[in-house]
């Protein structure tokens, strides 16, 4: 694997766990704010 698709498995990775800690933490569906 080369080293820049290392680094968006990771950052796509963080953001996933951040969602899910979103929802687990307020027990609540997420919802990506519409820009």
């Amino acid at each position: 694997m080369r080293k820049k698709t290392k680094v968006v498995a990771i950052a796509w990775a963080q953001r996933a766990a951040r969602m899910i800690f979103a929802v687990l933490r307020d027990g609540t569906r997420y919802e990506p704010q519409a820009t």
